[in-house]
């Protein structure tokens, strides 16, 4: 019971409302995270009384995890996952293709210092909307929340809006 728990929350917390997505990734794809970011982390989950931990350790032969979802949005092994990096941040991309064969990109900005992994969702609100498109980024018309990626302006969005205490914090214990 515990675990699905621990699955659902997690789920809860990375898709709860709608998410933005992309015509294409951002940046250079990348093979590998850097090796400074390699190392074990952790996020204590706290909902109403529960609390989980979900684990993850990042190395030289990709991401291990605690959690099933974890791993299978981090995981470069997969071949709808892609990391790649531009400015400031790394960016977790997860192709995803809907029943019609349309395909989209789900962006998860990712920075990180010596003591803690940062993942960022882009969650489609009032406020994120008005600022994406402040930054240069158009809606494709084909869906709501699908912007046409534009790397110079989806680099001034993140590393303008993107603020660590709205993402879900890792911190490293080893």
């Amino acid at each position: 019971m515990k675990k699905g728990f621990a699955y659902m929350s997690f789920l809860v917390l990375l898709s709860a409302c709608q998410l933005a997505s992309f015509t294409a990734r951002p940046g250079v794809v990348v093979k590998t995270f850097p090796e400074s970011i390699y190392g074990k982390y952790q996020f204590i989950e706290k909902h109403k009384g529960y609390k989980d931990t979900h684990v993850i350790s990042i190395g030289a032969s990709g991401v291990v995890s605690n959690d099933p979802l974890v791993s299978g949005i981090l995981a470069q092994n997969d071949s709808n996952n892609t990391l790649s990096h531009l400015g400031d941040f790394y960016y977790i991309n997860v192709h995803h293709t809907d029943s019609l064969g349309k395909h989209a990109w789900f962006v998860y900005p990712l920075e990180f210092d010596h003591n803690n992994l940062y993942v960022y969702k882009l969650v489609l609100t009032k406020k994120s909307t008005k600022r994406m498109k402040r930054a240069g980024l158009e809606l494709t018309g084909k869906e709501s929340g699908e912007y046409t990626m534009d790397n110079q302006a989806f680099k001034s969005y993140c590393e303008k809006f993107m603020k660590r205490r709205d993402a879900i914090k890792f911190k490293r214990i080893q």
